[in-house]
């Protein structure tokens, strides 16, 4: 309704007042915009966002500075993109000093006011202010640079996300980069090594010993992640200012993996999922233990279809009990897992099995076939009433209980034959063969 009455003022200004028509325009492509991404959105997933501002265009400068700059960041955050307590919020600015350069400092994470780097912070809303002064963190990096520098644009993507590297188990389901630049690549594409060929030959430059070094970063990180631009407002840029041959822009571009494992690829399953008989219900023990070190499960999700049951573990054991009212042998049950991928430069990537990406190889559904299922002589079902002792172990259970029936069948056998043979061996004479004599 919002979207329709600025269509129709903006028609009504059209007639009369271009300018004001074209901004009402302007406002509702932007809300279309947002619409269509809200309705894309999944809740059940978390974003990592890191801003990432180039040091090395001392143009735009001012406008980096900016109040007005720093606002369009956080709206875009906050009201695009829906930024909530559950998403993280990364700040890293990237620049290498072509005369003394150091590659492990091209890609900084500023300290903002609590004395902490500027990495998966937390926060209701974004708000730089609360993190600190948005100058002083946007040019801090300028203390360890000299005047002789450059973006190396074409390699700041894999630097940026290597310089948030996660160091503990928190994970986003999905990392964003949002770059603030010139998009300055030394008169090349975005191809590192045509820019490295130019700015390792520019004046007074000395990274030519790191090329080797450089580029098996490069390399190895490509392998594992691609950098996918995002459209945002309808755009795939926006154009803070144009005041030299390259504009000021931001840039939104998508961290994927270039590998999406399945379960079954990572982890020793069973082809049948594990559910067994125990005393009161059935037994669900599953682990999930993976057997590439890159991978490992941070939480399982077991759901009885059609049943409104859920049980979740955090972690990749899921050990349950299961009352027997609510499953049946032939139910349908999906299992679910989350996914850390620890790869050793990021190390912030959670596969979760609600996205669709990873939804297909993390997730199994299947009937329910009930193992090591043992009936009392194959043919009766163990009732709970006879469960006395070995609680888990069906098959300890059944074949007591076999023992013991038998041991009852072959006593009464026993018994019986006995009294049959007795009857038959007894002797009971003729009445009419014995006659009393009277003397």
């Amino acid at each position: 309704m919002k979207n329709f009455k600025l269509l129709v003022c903006a028609f009504v200004f059209l007639c009369c007042n271009n300018a004001m028509a074209g901004m009402l325009l302007m406002q509702y492509e932007s809300n279309k915009a947002k619409k269509q991404y809200t309705q894309q959105r999944n809740i059940h997933l978390n974003r990592h966002f890191i801003v990432a501002i180039d040091g090395a265009m001392p143009k735009y400068t001012n406008e980096l500075l900016k109040n007005s700059t720093k606002e369009y960041v956080e709206n875009l955050l906050n009201e695009y993109f829906e930024y909530d307590k559950n998403d993280f919020l990364s700040l890293v600015t990237y620049q290498v000093d072509l005369s003394n350069p150091d590659f492990n400092r091209f890609a900084f994470a500023p300290h903002i006011s609590n004395g902490t780097s500027a990495l998966w912070k937390q926060q209701d809303k974004v708000d730089f202010s609360a993190l600190g002064n948005w100058a002083g963190m946007v040019i801090q990096q300028n203390r360890f640079v000299g005047i002789n520098k450059a973006s190396f644009q074409s390699a700041a993507k894999q630097y940026i996300l290597q310089a948030v590297k996660q160091s503990s188990n928190l994970g986003a389901n999905d990392t964003y980069i949002i770059m603030l630049s010139d998009e300055k690549v030394n008169g090349v594409d975005d191809n590192y090594q045509l820019e490295w060929n130019n700015i390792s030959t520019s004046r007074g430059s000395r990274i030519a010993p790191y090329r080797e070094e450089v580029f098996s970063k490069l390399k190895n990180i490509n392998q594992r992640y691609q950098f996918e631009p995002v459209r945002f407002y309808g755009q795939y840029k926006h154009e803070f200012a144009h005041i030299a041959k390259e504009p000021f822009v931001l840039a939104i571009y998508k961290v994927r993996p270039t590998i999406i494992p399945s379960i079954q690829s990572i982890a020793n399953i069973p082809a049948q999922l594990p559910f067994k008989k125990v005393r009161g219900g059935y037994a669900f023990d599953l682990d999930l233990s993976t057997t590439d070190p890159m991978y490992f499960v941070s939480k399982t999700e077991l759901i009885l279809n059609g049943k409104n049951k859920k049980y979740t573990s955090k972690e990749s054991k899921l050990n349950q009990v299961i009352d027997k009212e609510v499953l049946s042998e032939g139910d349908t049950v999906t299992v679910r897992v989350w996914v850390n991928y620890k790869d050793g430069i990021y190390n912030g990537l959670v596969m979760n099995p609600y996205d669709e990406d990873y939804r297909k190889g993390l997730t199994i559904t299947q009937s329910v076939v009930f193992k090591d299922d043992a009936k009392i002589f194959g043919k009766i079902a163990m009732p709970d009433f006879l469960w006395w002792f070995w609680a888990d172990d069906v098959q300890a259970i059944v074949i007591f209980w076999d023992v013991v029936f038998i041991l009852l069948f072959a006593i009464i056998i026993c018994v019986l034959t006995y009294r049959c043979f007795k009857r038959v061996t007894a002797y009971f004479p003729n009445n009419d063969s014995i006659k009393i004599i009277h003397m």
